[in-house]
């Protein structure tokens, strides 16, 4: 979840500061009405919103501030400065600055009110119980206090699309990235958030902002399906817009869809290198990467994720430090998803300041080495492994170094020939992914049911198999590592139309791959290929 936040923020952070405010393409056809003698000053509101409610909020400041140089009076253009200064679900903090510039832009649009209609007067009272002149005011008390005047702003202008869409953000910001526990339930506030957008789609369906934040509230969710629809209508919406460009992957990932995933991801960095990296303004575009990258790995298309993972480095910057840790991390993690032992076992080893990475890269040599049949060098890697996760103490890291632990120890077991120590090892590195909190894509790449029923198929353990599978399929449908093992699973009971079944399945879900398997996991002695 801090990852996934770190790469959006440094993507919003990357205002284009050198250049003179323009009005840009591609980003669909909202409109909000407003009252000016100043047409241009009209398309730069709506600007304004379009690039606030994709997340870019140093863009949508800007096009506000040219609204308001425009013309003067306009409410919403000084009320849409002080929103770009407010926090949002990638972004839940306020600083002393941003609170200050925010008070002052709505204290310029409360001495033009009698410009201002009814409603936009009311969105700049409510907004302001965002902010305060008490730096240190408690953020969580402000949000409440702002959704509850936002709610009682929608109930009297339940027609006006904006005004529910932002009513709805309001809610989703008290709880960011926590819509749903982990066995499914709701989460306080989540109803009605999605109650609203649906009102709100009601009113228009293709509601750039609604059909955003519905992906965001059901994503999380038991049934993520039920945010295909929007996630249909959002793709191709706004395709100038970054975030917009990429948001329907958070759905498609969900449901399994991995090349509609690919697809959007890979139109949502174009959108990127052309507005930023081409300009060399800093960090690249991490988080679509990675999702890119995770797609690529369940459809066996491992070039193009090797390729999408090693440009996430491609002009990162040392702030950020954090990340720099997990993608490192991850090249050794996709490399043993891959089996790529002798590539594995030639990367260099990363330094002592990225804790993580140096024990994944310890734990990626001590699975090389296990499915290279070599038990000694395999348990003399799991020992240096063990003491360098001693440094990693909190955090989400820690969550991941401790499956890696269980998974480790589960194969070098089975080099030692210990088949049930090892599925036993497993079964706990199962049950620790399972509490892991929801982010989209997933921090830990390889899902722990692949290894595990690999190595109940290897023990002939056909049934006990068929039930791992199913319950990965659940979780990540249509990934072809999964129908691959169900399929080998159901053989082996010899109920041949359901294996034929599943075996048609993973032939179309590994119908772009560029290498073959015959196990749902590369790490088991003789399957797969080296």
């Amino acid at each position: 979840m801090l990852l996934l936040a770190i790469s959006l923020n440094c993507v919003v952070a990357l205002a284009q500061a050198e250049e003179p405010v323009r009005l840009y393409e591609g980003l669909g056809s909202f409109h909000r009405p407003v009252k000016t003698k100043v047409p241009e000053a009209s398309r730069f509101v709506d600007q304004g919103f379009a690039f606030l409610y994709g997340f870019q909020y140093e863009v949508a400041a800007k096009s506000f501030k040219e609204a308001a140089r425009l013309d003067p009076g306009l409410v919403l253009a000084h009320w849409g400065i002080a929103a770009t200064n407010g926090n949002y679900i990638n972004k839940t903090f306020v600083s002393e600055e941003e609170n200050r510039a925010a008070l002052e832009a709505l204290r310029e649009a409360r001495r033009h009110r009698t410009r201002g209609t009814e409603v936009e007067n009311g969105l700049v009272e409510a907004t302001f119980l965002r902010f305060s002149e008490d730096p240190k005011a408690d953020r969580v008390k402000l949000n409440e206090a702002y959704s509850a005047a936002m709610n009682v702003l929608w109930q009297k202008h339940s027609k006006d699309a904006d005004i529910g869409a932002l009513y709805a953000e309001s809610i989703l910001n008290l709880r960011p990235w926590r819509q749903w526990t982990l066995d499914g339930k709701a989460q306080p506030g989540t109803e009605e958030a999605l109650a609203t957008l649906q009102q709100v789609l009601r009113i228009n369906r293709w509601h750039p902002q609604a059909l955003h934040l519905w992906i965001h509230a059901i994503e999380g969710s038991q049934n993520p399906e039920r945010g295909l629809a929007e996630a249909d209508r959002l793709m191709d919406l706004q395709p100038g817009l970054l975030h917009m460009q990429h948001m329907p992957a958070h759905i498609y990932n969900r449901t399994g869809q991995w090349k509609k995933t690919i697809e959007a991801n890979v139109k949502s960095a174009a959108v990127y290198r052309r507005l930023f990296y081409a300009q060399g303004k800093g960090l690249n575009y991490s988080h679509g990467r990675h999702m890119l990258v995770y797609a690529a790995a369940m459809r066996g298309q491992s070039e193009l994720a090797l390729q999408q993972l090693s440009q996430i480095f491609d002009g990162m910057e040392p702030v950020s430090a954090g990340s720099s840790d997990f993608y490192t991390a991850m090249k050794s993690m996709l490399l043993v998803r891959f089996g790529r032992w002798q590539e594995v076992l030639a990367l260099p080893q990363p330094k002592e300041t990225q804790p993580f990475a140096l024990a994944m890269w310890l734990e990626a040599r001590g699975v090389a080495y296990a499915a290279q049949k070599e038990p000694e060098k395999a348990r003399s890697e799991l020992v240096a492994f063990d003491k360098v996760k001693e440094k990693i103490w909190s955090g989400d890291d820690l969550k991941l170094i401790q499956i890696a632990s269980h998974v480790l120890a589960g194969e070098v077991q089975v080099s030692e020939g210990k088949i049930d120590e090892a599925i036993g090892e497993l079964r706990k590195a199962v049950a620790l992914e399972d509490r892991l909190a929801y982010t989209e894509p997933p921090d830990w790449i390889l899902p722990t049911r692949h290894t595990l029923g690999a190595i109940l198929l290897d023990g002939k353990r056909y049934a006990e198999a068929v039930d791992v599978f199913r319950q990965d399929l659940r979780m990540h449908p249509h990934n072809g590592w999964a129908l691959y093992g169900l399929y080998r699973a159901l053989s082996g009971l010899g109920k041949a139309r359901e294996a034929a079944d599943a075996h048609a399945q993973f032939r179309k879900a590994w119908e772009d791959a560029d290498f073959e398997i015959s196990s749902s996991c590369m790490c088991l002695p003789a399957t797969g290929k080296r």
